[in-house]
């Protein structure tokens, strides 16, 4: 069996507000922090990122003045092991 590790990148939304209810602008960003099956994984300062393997992922923002917020919601990326289906019905070319 063949076993491809996936690349995929993954995007979010930047936050607005914080967690006091404050407005939070991009310019008060300094990165983001993206967390692999609750390991850190890397940073970026862009709102997105090539990832690869299959687990969950989660992202959180520092600002400027070093803050750190919440996770996010998690995103897990998962396979399905199995054989494919059959192939629909051939038509022949004319």
């Amino acid at each position: 069996m063949i076993d491809l590790l996936l690349a995929l990148m993954l995007y979010w939304n930047p936050p607005t507000t914080r967690e006091d209810g404050e407005a939070l602008y991009s310019n008060e960003i300094a990165y983001y922090e993206m967390f692999y099956n609750g390991e850190y994984y890397d940073q970026t300062t862009s709102t997105q990122m090539n990832v690869e393997g299959y687990g969950d992922f989660t992202v959180r923002v520092v600002d400027t003045d070093g803050q750190v917020s919440d996770f996010s919601n998690v995103v897990t990326v998962s396979r399905t092991k199995g054989k494919p289906g059959a192939p629909g019905q051939l038509r022949k070319n004319p």
